[in-house]
Formats: structure tokens, sequence, C-alpha cells
């Protein structure tokens, strides 16, 4: 078998193959997540060379015929692809009732493959009819189906697979029931046709036809009419298995540098592209806060956050989609501000605060221009957020009060609406909503519409957040203001139309000079179906604390509008702690970090990826190599080093708490080395490790930081480099193992069996953390990086006798007597305190006795010493004799997961 590469680029606006372009004196590699364990997931990397002797892969060479269409970040894919693609059978549809007597099927034809062509006809007997292909340029070639009967008004579909291999011409092919359907261009690739039409006759004639733009040597036809009656599943599969293509990777030109030798007579463009990961990672970006990232993703009318520097005197609006408002400024003569001097919260950046200076007392107001796009909307949301000691003391005649007023269109010309929040102090703290009807050059008309009562919580000194929304309901219109996501007040205004909303403003009403200051920001008006849940709002503004750490993700890249995509299920995933201004970059390694799962990107979209570390447990190996059968490269060379070995782990909150966990006994614990088995005293010492993480309560420290201590406590040898050459004729021709490797990516399963000959007795089961492949003209190298996989072996026990796959090990036991190398039975004393089961629905089990595997079949006694018999010895081809006071553990036995939370 031989493999077929393809390297294609976004040439202009369409994908172009210049695989014939790829200089072969210079292999193609990729490199791709990580290198080791410890270090995080690198952009992937593709290196290859272009033929330049005509100078079109210079992107700034003017007379290019590539010139202006290609340069930095051009799009750039490479697929591997197998040679053909596999004859199949006919299946039905399990889903189809028995009664098939409407199907027409026809085969598939190869142009001058007659043997293909005779298998066909003998299996489909009269029904067979074939496509030939054309063997001269501009020559078309038709079939017409056999007229069947339909049913008028009914929904009929006709599926057809097309399929051209390299070095033939562009070739058209069409589907229809009618000779004149339009025709498909097909090329190099895999192209369904489908064909979805509803019958206004009683019979139909399928036509199906090819034509090529030049002498056409073979090609591939498939097609079949699958009836789907009222748009049901269709009848029979198609013939023929597509040819597979595995994308090996997907990114953007990160170098195109031009390169000649003395002679001028070779020319080639040395071409590096990197994932989209290299472009997040590279540089730096604006430190907002979740809320203001989450106000800037959506479609605002206008949006103040107010945390400009101490300099400024007006608030400009932050740039958004609609409409960027005039700036919020103070009025003449009004009120003092110092920007960016108000605390809000630690993870919000500083906002607008009232200065402490002047004036003593009075009132004034500052305000912002917000006119909506919408004359009549449907409904109006304000929102804000705010932080203050305490509200204004009343001074015996007037009630103090700080307010916001927002202004919205009257109904008649000249009229205006101004719907006023107010913050005051009666007998104690309470809203209110009061309604400000005037016209011009008229006093006017106050409508106090409803208040809260006592709330404490507005002078608790922290962050509230406010809503007021309006909604228009039949003639009336609806009102609600909401605190911290929950309705504090709400009713409606009967036979009003909304209009649309005109200004809004901060009112300051400071009548002695005992008011604490005032911090407010992130001043946001939306209109119409724009307006977000407020239940999504008033999380964002305290941050997202409990926020899922896949769903984390996600959200924060579709705020930025980055390509996101994920494996595992995102809620299954640890609940997170407030998100605090940073990095975007940060704040995904940050989330990382928390879950313990895998950040890095797919190979086959310009995108990022988290795979969550629950998609991580339990795996079935996505491929596995036999070492007796020479299908690993060498070297495979085990380590046995403590590059990983972690046994004293400190996890530490982020502005939080902090656990440690230790591993005191055991080979790989913090005892004094050396480790002796037979006593299972000593250890390797101490090994530190901390880790910061963001979660949600410290309470969930101490699964992280035993979760870590596991993964630096693996008592195994490690394989950092597995390597494979898929172009060894063994390897290529295997039936399923060239297709197990190329599906093989970071965070799967890669085993390597058949090792006994070179002393290695277990199966190896390694997790991918990384890989590098070279494509040349004979070999085909893959190197994956890999790391032990038995930490994600994850127990799942059962809830009666035989009900679970794995099971509890004893706190301790050993052989009481010595055995010879075939003994099938064994004497185990205890040495913990706890039994072995006699259970007969929990057998069998594995053992493990000095290396060797040992499988019991059942155990009798109700003290110590235990019988095992009979058992199976050597079943890991170990064969050996065993002393006494040998160890006995259970085999491999299975670990806690960190559960998502």
């Amino acid at each position: 078998m031989t493999f077929d590469p393809r390297v294609e680029m976004m040439i202009g606006s369409s994908w172009t193959d210049i695989t014939t372009d790829v200089l072969e004196r210079d292999n193609l590699t990729i490199t791709r997540a990580k290198s080791d364990p410890e270090s995080t997931a690198s952009p992937s990397i593709c290196r290859f060379s272009l033929n330049n002797r005509d100078g079109k892969y210079s992107p700034r060479n003017p007379i290019g015929p590539y010139h202006g269409k290609i340069g930095r970040n051009t799009p750039v894919r490479v697929q591997v692809r197998m040679p053909t693609g596999t004859a199949g059978n006919l299946v039905p549809n399990s889903t189809f009732e028995t009664d098939v007597s409407g199907w027409q099927a026809f085969g598939f034809g190869y142009g001058g493959g007659s043997v293909a062509q005779s298998a066909v006809q003998a299996w489909q007997g009269t029904k067979s009819a074939l496509v030939t292909w054309p063997t001269t340029a501009g020559a078309v070639t038709s079939f017409i189906g056999t007229t069947i009967p339909l049913v008028v008004g009914r929904v009929y579909t006709l599926s057809m697979f097309v399929f051209v291999p390299a070095g033939n011409p562009d070739v058209r092919a069409t589907l229809g029931y009618t000779v004149s359907s339009p025709y498909t261009s097909v090329k190099d690739a895999w192209t369904r046709l489908t064909l979805t039409f509803t019958t206004t006759t009683a019979t139909a004639t399928y036509a199906v036809g090819v034509e090529s733009a030049a002498a056409t040597t073979a090609g591939q036809i498939c097609y079949i009419d699958g009836v789907m009656v009222d748009e049901g599943p269709a009848i029979f599969d198609f013939v023929t298995t597509p040819p597979p293509i595995y994308q090996r990777f997907y990114g953007e030109t990160t170098e195109l540098p031009p390169r000649w030798d003395i002679s001028g007579l070779d020319a080639w463009v040395q071409c590096e592209a990197a994932s989209l990961k290299r472009r997040v990672d590279q540089g730096s970006q604006p430190v907002n806060s979740g809320l203001k990232n989450y106000y800037l993703s959506t479609q605002p009318v206008t949006y103040w956050a107010l945390d400009d520097g101490p300099r400024s005197i007006k608030g400009a609006p932050a740039s958004v989609s609609k409409y960027k408002g005039s700036s919020f400024y103070e009025a003449p003569s009004s009120i003092v501000t110092t920007f960016g001097a108000g605390i809000l919260a630690d993870y919000l950046s500083a906002s607008l605060r009232v200065n402490d200076t002047a004036p003593a007392t009075g009132a004034g107001f500052m305000t912002g221009r917000c006119t909506g796009t919408q004359a009549a909307p449907t409904s109006l949301a304000w929102e804000f957020v705010y932080r203050g000691d305490t509200l204004i003391t009343a001074d015996g005649t007037n009630i103090g009060a700080w307010q916001m007023d927002f202004q919205v269109e009257g109904t008649a010309l000249g009229t205006y609406d101004q719907w006023s929040v107010k913050f005051r102090r009666s007998t104690d703290n309470d809203v209110q909503l009061v309604l400000v009807l005037d016209k011009l050059g008229e006093s006017p008309t106050t409508v106090n519409l409803t208040d809260t009562g006592p709330l404490a919580i507005l002078t608790d000194g922290q962050l509230h957040h406010v809503r007021l929304q309006l909604t228009q309901n039949g003639a009336n219109v609806d009102y609600t203001v909401y605190v911290d996501g929950v309705s504090a007040l709400s009713g409606t205004r009967n036979t009003h139309t909304l209009r649309r909303c005109a200004t809004a403003s901060l009112f300051y009403d400071r009548i002695d000079n005992t008011f604490d200051l005032l911090a407010f920001g992130h001043l946001i008006v939306w209109e119409g179906a724009d307006i977000p849940p407020i239940g999504v709002t008033s999380v964002a503004a305290f941050g997202f604390a409990g926020e899922k750490a896949g769903r984390r993700f996600e959200r924060l890249c579709a705020e930025t509008g980055t390509p996101f995509v994920s494996i595992g299920n995102l809620d299954d995933t640890q609940p997170m702690g407030v998100q605090h201004s940073d990095y975007f970059s940060n704040k995904l390694l940050e989330v990382e970090a928390t879950d313990r799962g895998i950040y890095d990107d797919p190979r086959d979209a310009l995108a990022l990826r988290y795979q969550t570390r629950t998609s991580l447990y339990t795996q079935a190996p996505t491929a596995t190599l036999r070492l007796d059968a020479l299908e690993v490269g060498a070297p495979l060379e085990p380590t046995d080093d403590d590059q990983l070995t972690r046994n004293d782990i400190f996890a530490q909150n982020r502005d939080g708490g902090s656990f440690q966990a230790t591993k005191t006994s055991g080979p790989l614990s913090i005892q004094d080395p050396p480790y002796i088995l037979l006593t299972n005293t000593g250890g390797v010492g101490r090994y530190k490790d901390e880790v910061q993480v963001n979660a949600e309560t410290d309470a969930m420290l101490e699964g992280i930081a035993n979760w870590l201590l596991s993964l630096g406590t693996v008592d195994e040898a490690r394989y950092p480099r597995i390597s494979v050459n898929l172009a060894l004729p063994w390897v290529a021709n295997h039936p399923t193992l060239p297709g197990q490797l190329l599906t093989l990516d970071a965070g799967r399963i890669l085993a390597v069996t058949g090792g006994a000959r070179f002393n290695i007795y277990d199966d190896i089961r390694q997790m991918v953390i990384g890989y590098a492949e070279t494509l040349g003209t004979e070999d085909y190298d893959i190197t994956f990086n890999t790391a032990p996989a038995s930490p994600y072996d994850i127990a799942k026990y059962g809830s009666a006798v035989g009900s679970g796959p794995d099971r509890y090990d004893t706190a301790g036991s050993k052989l009481a007597a010595g055995v010879n190398a075939t003994a099938t039975s064994l004497s185990v004393a205890d040495t913990g305190g706890t039994l072995w089961t006699t259970v007969a629905g929990e057998f069998p089990f594995d053992i493990v006795v000095g290396g060797e595997r040992i499988t019991v079949t059942n155990i009798t006694g109700g003290s110590s010493p235990q019988t095992f018999s009979p058992v199976v010895r050597s079943v890991n081809g170990v064969v050996k004799a065993q002393a006494a006071d040998t160890p006995v553990r259970l085999w491999k036995t299975p670990r806690y997961g960190l559960q998502g939370g």
C-alpha cells in the first residue's frame, strides 16, 4: 500500500492542490501538541519546501500568478489519503420496511474495468446498468435509468457517489430525473450528488451522465435509487466505501521566504505554517474583566465601561457594532468625578467614582446619549453595576438619594418618558421606580410606580448589578427592576407604547458630606431581540463564579470570535472561581490547570480545542502495535527515572486557600530510599510541586491535589517516544493498522504488545501527548510523545456482587509459603487487616506476585492465611518460582478519578 499525501493552500478564496510543487528533497514535517507531560501544548507546526522556479510562491513578486493571493496567514492543510476505496455490500437499512419492491439499484463502473463490471452484473442480474468513462476529450456518456412508478405528491431522493483518481482531468457529473439536469464538477475526491424532489407525475426516469474535459482513463461511479417515502430513511447504503482521508494539519502560513542558489536556476520557498494557537499565544491582548468582554460580545445600543484613566473627564463609549453613542460626561457646574478610582470588585477594572472634594452638598448629574435604532422597540433594557457603603442621609426635610434616569421618546411630538430607578434612604434603604412624563416647555408629571421596601444589600459595600427592563405587552408596557439577577419590583403601565431610547443619566444628590463615595460603571443599553437573559448578565457581573471549566473555555472563545471545538462533556468539568481580568491566553490556560484537561488545537480546522479531563478516562487503545511483529520503530526505550515524580503536592487556589497532598508509603513515597519490596518500607524521598488553580471553592483543592499526586506517583516504566514507519510493507499492508495510527491523536491511547522477547511482559499502554511526523519519498515516520495511561484507568465499582468490572485491593497481603513455577494453589497471609473475598460471584480476577500475573478463580478460608485455588499461572509470560513473604496485590489496581463537580 502507498500513501497519497496532499498539501493544499487557500489561494485567493479557493483551496488549491499544490502537492506537485512540494519538493521531495526536503521532507514535510509536522509537530503537534506536547513534547513532554509537564509542558503546555505548543501550536502545531508544518514545514515543507515549494518549487519556486517560476516565482509563483513569492508573495511580493508582482508578475507571479499568486501575487496578492498568498502571504502571511494564508490557510494551509495537509491530508493523507489511502489509494482507493474498498468495495462493500449493499446494506439494507434496518429501519425500513421489508417491502422494497420500489427499489432500483444500479452498480458502479470503472473505465476499462471489465472485471468489476462483471461482478456487479452478476450480483444485480437484469437490474444492472453501467456507466463507462469518456475516453476522448469532450465526450459525454449518459445513461437513462429504468422508468419506475411513483406516488404523486411524495418525496423521493436519488444519491450518487463519484470519484476521479489523481492524474485525470476534471470530470462533470449529473444526476436527475431528466437528461437536462445540471452538471457538478468532481475531481480527486468522493463527491456525493443528491437529488430530492416531490413528484408531480406517476412515473419518472432517472438520468446519470459524465462528461470529461479530456481523455479519462479511470474513474468510479456508484449510484443508487434510495427511495424515501415522505422523507423516510434511505433503503440501502451505497455500494462502494470512499477512500479514507486523514487530516494531518490545518493552519496558516507564518513564513514564505523565497530562497535561491547563486546560479538562479534553483529557487524554492521554505514554507512554515502554524495552527491558530500560535496566533492566540503570541503578543498581548487588552486585559478586560469578564463582564466587559461579555458586554463587548453582545449587540447593545451603546455601552459605557467607564473604566477610563484618572485624567479622563468623559467616559467614552466602547466600540460596538450598532451605535456608539455620545460620551458619558458631567453637566456644567455639576458634580466632580475621578475616573479609575472607584473599586467595584477585585476582578473588575476600576470604574468612575464620585469625587470626595466637591460639591460638599448639592445635586448634579452625568449623562450620555444612547439613541436607539428602533422607533418602537419590543423591549428595552438598561444595566449597570455599582458599589457603595452607605446611602445619603436625610437632612430633616429632604430624603437623600442617588438615581439612574433613562429617557425614552414620548408617544407625542416633543414629549418624553423618564424612567428613574432611585436608590434612597427612608426608614431604611430601598429602591423606588418613578416615571416622569414631560412635554417641552411644560412642568413634568411624576408618577411613583412602586418601591421595593427595605433592602439591606444596598449598603453592604459589595458589588451589585441592576437592570431596568421594559417590555411591550399588547397595548401595555411591563416593567421590571432586577437587583443581582432577581426581580426586586415589577408592574405594568397600561395603555402605552414603548418608544426609542434617548439618554441615560446618573443623578447625584449629595445632601451632606457624610455620604460615602459611589463606585459606578458598566452602563449598557439594549433593545429588542438583542437583550440577553438576565440570568446570563447577572452571572457575568459576578465574574461567572461557579461556571464549569469547559463552558468557560467555550464562552471565552465565543466572546473573542475564536473558533472552538471540544471533546467530552463540557458540563462534566470542574466548577471555576471568579474570572479575573487577565490575558485571553492566560484565562484558557487557567481552565486547563483547574480542570486538568488538554488545551490544544484540532487537525482538521483552524480553531482551538479543549479535551475535558473526563474524556481521557478509561479508553480503549486507538492503535495497537506488536513489538514482535516489528511494527515499532527503533529504538523503543523505556525510562525508569524521576522526571515525572511528584509525591508532595501543594494546590493553591487563586486568592484563596490551599491543600497539601503527600504520599507517605509505597515505592514512590516521601520516605527515604531505598524502597524494599518484601517489607514495603522506604521510598524515593520528597519531590515537591505546586499548582495554581481557580476552583470555585477551597474544598475542591483536596481532590485536585490528590489527582496530581496520583499522576506524579505512577510506579511503572514510561516510554517518552514510540515510533513507527507507516511505509514498511508489513505496516502499510496491515488491514487496520494504518488507519488506527492516522486516527491516533493527542489524548488517545497507544498500546504496544508482544514484548516478551525484550523482557517486557506487560502490555504497554501510553497516552499520546503529542507527536512529530515526517513524510518523505521512502518513509512515513511518526514518533509519538507519550506518558503512562494508567492514571486515567478510572475505577467503576458495582453496587452488587459481580456487577462492577473493578475491585478494591486489600490493605496488604503476602505469600505465606513459597511455591514453584507451576503450582496452582497459593497460601496468602493477611498483613493489613483485610481478608480477600470468598464470594463466588466476584471471580475470576487477577493478582500480581513478584511481577507474575496470576488469575484467581476461587478463594477459601475465613481467616489468615487463605487458600487461592485453583489459579492460572504466568498469564503475562513471567514463569518463575515465588518465595515466601512476596507481596500479593490486585493486578492493576484501578484509581479514583477527579470528579467534574
